[in-house]
């Protein structure tokens, strides 16, 4: 253990990632060109995993985890507020006119989502806007990439959180109907070592990864949000 941590000190160009596998695709690995443009004496590594890992053993230098729960003896800094709201290929957008329309659609679901935070979850979505409990077709995928993809193919109506569907936003490949927004519980967050959160190749990416998701702030713009704790029966 002491022969690992002298060797992270020591050594400055690697730099190792931890992130769960939607996070990783979707908004992480495709902006990374950015880092290693402002950062090219950095040698960054990416691990795409949930599951917990041991800083030490694992030679993990930062790890990106969605909660809240407390971490003794790690330095966590939360990216930005979370969100989601019913997201569809600009294909379908013409076809809800009102919340109720989505009755006559396929809802897609990603199970990761629900699982980590069920706040943004339909059922919690229908409770805000007052219609009931979804009882149309469902179909769900065990990761959001699978998710966001087949929203994007026009294959129904995902409850897409933002920042998985960025890039998708931006681009026009998906749009959000309505203003009605779900607030998340918890949130993504930063995480390393406190002993390592100094050291400058660590601190960059924090700061570099903290100023990138500041730029989600663009799309709660006139967007109504309601809480868990808002929401009747959620």
């Amino acid at each position: 253990a002491a022969w690992r941590a002298a060797r992270r000190l020591g050594s400055q160009r690697h730099l190792t990632v931890t992130s769960g596998p939607g996070f990783t695709s979707l908004w992480l690995a495709p902006r990374l060109f950015s880092f290693a443009a402002e950062h090219p004496d950095i040698e960054l590594r990416l691990s795409a995993s949930l599951k917990v890992m041991d800083f030490d053993r694992d030679e993990i230098d930062v790890a990106i985890r969605y909660g809240r729960s407390s971490l003794e003896g790690l330095r966590a800094q939360s990216l930005g507020a979370e969100w989601a709201t019913p997201m569809v290929a600009p294909s379908l957008a013409d076809k809800l006119r009102s919340p109720e329309d989505l009755r006559d659609m396929v809802l897609l679901v990603d199970e990761v989502t629900e699982r980590v935070d069920d706040a943004m979850s339909w059922q919690s979505w229908y409770a805000a806007a007052e219609l009931g409990v979804p009882d149309q077709p469902v179909a769900s995928f065990n990761t959001p990439d699978l998710a966001v993809g087949a929203a994007i193919a026009g294959a129904g109506v995902l409850m897409g959180r933002v920042s998985l569907t960025e890039a998708a936003l931006r681009d026009g490949r998906l749009v959000m109907p309505f203003d009605l927004t779900l607030s998340a519980r918890s949130a993504y967050r930063i995480v390393c070592p406190e002993m390592t959160s100094k050291l400058p190749h660590i601190h960059a990416f924090v700061e570099w990864c903290k100023a990138e998701y500041a730029q989600l702030q663009t799309f709660s713009a006139g967007r109504r949000f309601v809480s868990a704790e808002d929401v009747v029966g959620a």
